[in-house]
């Protein structure tokens, strides 16, 4: 379906293209050929166009509206290298500009090199599948102190198209209450967006969406979306996105802060991502994707809910981080496929019991999590296996006892867990039973502490394995277990273990 839209959206574009190069369907509308102009009229319900190398320009300090009532339904259209257009509107008398009720409208649109300078604009969207301003064919747009809005589905913003396509936005206000909008879409062209905010709602409303290696750089950016599947930042085939100084949050069922697809890669440093709803995700990285998130917070709340989550050869990297999944079911780190996630002196927790700090399933085919530094706190389960295999590397971790006392929770078949400790001391049960394999390897500087029967396929040791004290005789002599006192390279263990115990040697 998205696609679809591409096509048609293009072609409408296309079609326009041929209208102006054959100078049909203008008749209705204020033309600019050539030359210098400065509009003089207050109104253009027409709208206007300029072309062939024209430069035109609003009259300081007087009203002006435009309005896409003519034939080619835009009210200010650009085309051509050498061409250019620049409105400026004050902060108290803002240039109003409109689009009719019917749809399929352009507020504003820069084409074949030509440039659009705007500044104090109140930009109205009345109909279905509008578009604010519209940027394609290496056209360039600097767009400032000005307010973009529609109510209908299918909102567009800003979309620009095109290699060597060009937008500037800032101080912008942008707001859709449509279903499928999009506030700000890049399809190759390069956009740059700051001090600006987005507030967008509907069902699959999206903040901004980049598409065939188009490139988004945002900076000190407020973005609210809203509605079922409603999306932050949604980055696509190639395109590259860096956010910096800004707030993401997203509110509905499968919401997500972050989602990366086809070999796209996202950036961002000093962000707060929260995504709510059932199914939330504050990162979704799939398909080769690679997100590098630094210096944030991700909240994750509601049933369900996950903080970063990795597909298919997707690699996600954190650098101080504080990570926050809430609900039943929730888990803080979901990698799966063949994916890989590293954190780095994070901080890392999950507020209910029937939840995991990390969770994998039968898609996990060879996925790889490290955590060095850094802390983990899990209300329920700190590792849950719900088949698949997952490695895990610890590297001075701190870690709080599990609140459901698992350390690893096999809840299928088949499920493999390669827990590695470096200088880490873990705390809780692990039983892989059945098909189910846990191998647990742990250097001289770790400890593994547990207070139930442990069942591991393999455990490696260098440090210390103890079994806790607490219990009493009573209950070891019911349970007949044996103890053996832990020091310094040696294994606390009941006969009920399936394991195979080996000393590392030094």
């Amino acid at each position: 379906m998205r696609y679809k839209k591409i096509t048609l959206h293009t072609l409408r574009l296309s079609v326009l293209t041929m209208w102006i190069h054959s100078g049909a369907g203008v008749s209705e509308t204020e033309v600019f050929n050539g030359g210098t102009y400065e509009l003089t009229a207050q109104s253009y319900a027409e709208g206007i166009e300029a072309r062939n190398q024209a430069q035109v320009n609003n009259k300081p300090g007087q009203a002006l509206s435009l309005s896409s009532g003519g034939t080619e339904k835009t009210a200010v259209k650009a085309s051509g290298e050498g061409t250019s257009v620049m409105l400026q509107g004050t902060e108290n008398q803002k240039i109003t500009v409109n689009t009719e009720a019917d749809g399929d409208a352009y507020g504003l649109w820069a084409i074949e090199n030509a440039t659009l300078t705007l500044k104090h604009m109140d930009i109205t969207l009345k109909g279905a599948n509008d578009t604010a301003v519209a940027v394609q064919t290496e056209g360039k747009v600097d767009i400032g102190s000005s307010t973009l809005s529609g109510t209908e589905n299918q909102f567009y913003g800003l979309w620009a198209t095109g290699k060597n396509t060009e937008v500037t936005g800032h101080q912008l206000k942008i707001t859709s209450q449509g279903a499928d909008s999009r506030a700000v879409s890049s399809y190759s062209a390069q956009l740059t967006l700051k001090d600006s905010t987005v507030s967008i709602n509907g069902k699959n409303a999206w903040g901004i969406v980049t598409y065939e290696s188009g490139r988004v750089a945002g900076h000190h950016l407020d973005i609210k979306a809203g509605g079922q599947g409603a999306k932050d930042i949604s980055a696509n085939n190639n395109s590259t996105v860096d956010i910096q100084n800004s707030t993401l949050s997203s509110i509905g069922d499968n919401a997500r802060g972050i989602i990366a697809f086809n070999s796209a890669r996202v950036t961002g440093h000093h962000l707060e991502i929260r995504a709510e709803g059932q199914g939330a995700r504050a990162i979704d990285a799939n398909q080769n994707s690679t997100v590098d998130i630094q210096d944030s917070t991700l909240s994750s709340i509601g049933d369900n809910a996950i903080g970063i989550i990795a597909f298919n050869s997707a690699k996600v990297t954190g650098h101080h981080l504080a990570i926050m999944a809430e609900g039943q079911g929730a888990s803080a780190i979901y990698p799966t496929h063949n994916s890989t996630i590293h954190l780095h002196d994070s901080h890392i927790q999950t507020l209910a019991t029937l939840s995991a700090i990390f969770a994998s399933d039968e898609d996990a085919t060879d996925t790889t999590v490290s955590i060095t530094g850094g802390s983990l706190h899990a209300a329920g389960d700190l590792i849950l296996s719900a088949g698949g295999k997952t490695n895990l590397v610890f590297s001075r971790v701190v870690i709080s006892p599990p609140g459901s006392g698992h350390a690893i929770h096999f809840t299928g078949t088949g499920g493999e867990v390669d827990l590695t400790l470096n200088q880490t001391a873990l705390s809780g049960n692990i039983v892989a039973e059945g098909e189910n394999k846990a191998r647990v390897t742990l250097d001289s500087g770790s400890t593994w502490s547990f207070k139930e029967n442990a069942t591991v396929t393999a455990l490696t040791h260098a440090g210390k394995v103890v079994f806790d004290p607490l219990m009493t005789a009573r209950r070891l002599l019911a349970s007949r277990q044996t103890i053996t006192r832990a020091m310094p390279g040696k294994s606390c263990f009941t006969p009920a273990w399936k394991a195979t115990i080996r000393r590392r040697i030094n």
